[in-house]
């Protein structure tokens, strides 16, 4: 298998000169990509047994409210006002999902012409299911909201991010043209109007998206979507694992990427209800979930200042009381992130801030905050945990009073 010949506009943009090297990118696919794994999807799912049923119950309204819409587009007549979105977003995506009623014999996939798969084809009609899902969402969740059954601050629609004004990227004289118009999913608030979304902040950002137009192309869009993930360790300082997407014809298949490996969904496929269903109950579930299942650290916030418009860290930090001995919870402010160790696509991504105790004084860090491994069982002694602290602790118990070690390991 050969690397892909083009670096794409997200690892361009982000990234600026610090791309992963091919070799990686080839070894993490070919070693240690786990493919069809029932789990990735199911990562997605809300914690709360009383939000996964609303999560259920919402991806039937919005499967069977789409398949009527489908059948209704068929036989060319329109559901509603002339003007409603919603069939608008049917009638696109129909000749994608090769809709056909169940009474045909024979499928209508059948009958789509090869040339229909084309990136600047299947992106439209891709973006569509997306704002189809979105406007389902945004009525839903405030409707229950209303009722006091779900809090909007914990919610989100998933909208396409298009952006169409990057330079053309050239590498070993390739042209990659088509890198230009890219579509992601991003994340954004229920009170935001519900279309494709242009140049987000890039902490927004969920989860790439490759589209390939043959199987032929589909394991150099599995390669460019492993490369340009660390994009998002880059750009995104709470990243703790990334999602990601490819779209291949009719089949999507989702991904995670953790810090000792990577695992793919099996095919969703759009011409079918099965596969329709599976897709927006991943969308439907990114739209609920906690940010932890969406891969993002909830004790690193991010937030602006409205009168500078600068954006900065919220930081949650446990510290331990000096004369109490006992833990508590303190908020840390920062505006720099001034080291990050995302130079590979596996392992801790480690960050460093400099932040001091209070919004005001934030310009003038007292103090550095680096980010910790989880805790997690010892192998050896079931039962005990070992963590980063507890490791810092015993070398500070072992070496402070040797000279040699001064300043060595970092206080904590």
């Amino acid at each position: 298998m050969q690397p892909p010949a083009q670096v794409s506009f997200s690892a361009k943009r982000f990234c600026g000169n610090r791309d992963t090297e091919d070799g990686e990118v080839r070894e993490l696919v070919q070693r240690h990509l786990c493919r069809d794994c029932q789990a990735v999807r199911e990562l997605a799912t809300p914690d709360t047994a009383s939000t996964r049923e609303k999560a259920i119950k919402l991806v039937k309204t919005i499967a069977t409210d789409l398949e009527a819409r489908l059948s209704q587009a068929v036989g060319g007549k329109g559901k509603g006002g002339g003007n409603n979105p919603l069939d608008a977003y049917a009638k696109s995506v129909l000749p994608w999902t090769g809709y056909s009623k169940p009474t045909n014999t024979r499928s209508k996939v059948d009958m789509v012409p090869e040339h229909f798969f084309g990136a600047d084809l299947v992106t439209p009609c891709y973006e569509s299911l997306l704002l189809f899902v979105a406007h389902h969402v945004r009525v839903f969740v405030n409707q229950q909201a209303t009722a006091g059954h779900l809090e909007l601050a914990n919610c989100r629609l998933i909208l396409p991010v298009t952006d169409e004004n990057m330079e053309t990227v050239c590498v070993n004289g390739v042209d990659d043209s088509k890198d230009l118009v890219r579509t992601i999913c991003g994340m954004f608030p229920l009170d935001c109007t519900v279309n494709s979304q242009t140049a987000p902040a890039s902490h927004l950002l969920v989860a790439n998206a490759e589209i390939a137009t043959s199987q032929d192309e589909f394991e150099e869009a599995v390669l460019c979507l492993t490369k340009e993930t660390k994009a998002f360790y880059f750009t995104q300082h709470n990243r703790r694992f990334a999602w990601g997407l490819t779209v291949c014809r009719r089949n999507i298949r989702t991904y995670v990427f953790g810090d000792n490996g990577a695992w793919s969904s099996s095919d969703m496929d759009v011409a079918s209800a099965s596969g329709r269903r599976a897709f927006i109950s991943l969308l439907v579930n990114w739209s609920l979930c906690s940010v932890d299942r969406l891969g993002f650290d909830p004790s690193i916030r991010y937030a602006f200042d409205n009168d500078s418009g600068r954006p900065y860290f919220e930081i949650d930090v446990h510290e331990k009381n000096a004369s109490t001995g006992k833990l508590a919870s303190r908020t840390y402010f920062s505006d720099r992130c001034v080291g990050v160790a995302a130079a590979s696509l596996t392992g801790r991504h480690a960050r460093y801030f400099a932040a001091s105790d209070s919004f005001e004084t934030m310009d003038n860090p007292t103090v550095m905050i680096k980010d910790m491994w989880m805790p997690m069982t010892s192998r050896d002694h079931p039962g005990e945990t070992d963590d980063e602290g507890s490791i810092l602790d015993a070398l500070h118990a072992a070496f402070d009073s040797d000279s040699k070690f001064d300043n060595k390991f970092p206080q904590l």
